[in-house]
């Protein structure tokens, strides 16, 4: 629980470097990136089936609770 606690307050720690956001939200492809670039039918999450597959859902499906 502490761990866990400590990983959802990183991001609230670090600074925003631009470079960090950019890499972040244009480079890591999601398949919500890529269904909003035409690359793939859908934006759903290949491994839970019930989300869009974005950054924010990966690192909190991750998360074990």
């Amino acid at each position: 629980p502490e761990t866990v606690q400590k990983v959802y307050e990183l991001p609230f720690q670090i600074r925003h470097d631009i470079k960090i956001t950019i890499f972040q939200y244009n480079i890591l492809a999601t398949k919500l990136s890529l269904f909003r670039a035409k690359f793939s039918d859908n934006d759903v999450c290949p491994q839970c089936l019930a989300e869009a597959h974005s950054i924010d859902h990966m690192i909190l499906a991750a998360l074990p609770l």
